[in-house]
């Protein structure tokens, strides 16, 4: 499966546990702007429409990662456990800064990196595009 494949399921999986423990739960998708924002919520019917958002989401081209995590910082009211999960490629102090505002705030943050095996080995050799 393609690494957006498996941050969707990743997502998913949290997201059910999650409201299996009575947590609330929601979801924010991004690219350059955010997509989709759903509001913690701890009832089982919203786990449906966290489904469904990712499900509706196509994957992105370019992000940019640093201005959309500073405009949900500002949103997000009430602490909690924040989940990242991305491949990570933006720049890092960019991402390291944007990410402490969630520290700031007195989230707990956790970022979850989802790259491709040949991201890691790069296995390609000759003139590639």
């Amino acid at each position: 499966i393609s690494k957006y494949q498996y941050a969707v399921r990743l997502a998913a999986s949290l997201a059910y546990l999650m409201i299996g423990q009575q947590d609330g739960v929601g979801l924010a998708t991004f690219d350059t702007q955010v997509n989709e924002f759903l509001p913690a919520r701890s009832r089982a019917s919203h786990l449906q429409a966290i489904f469904r958002a990712l499900l509706r989401t196509p994957p992105g081209g370019e992000t940019e990662m640093a201005p959309v995590l500073r405009s949900l910082a500002a949103k997000l009211q009430r602490r909690g456990l924040i989940i990242l999960i991305s491949d990570c490629f933006a720049e890092v102090p960019s991402l390291i800064h944007a990410l402490t505002q969630f520290r700031h705030a007195r989230h707990e943050v956790l970022v979850i990196q989802v790259l491709d095996p040949d991201e890691l080995d790069f296995p390609f050799t000759g003139r590639l595009r």
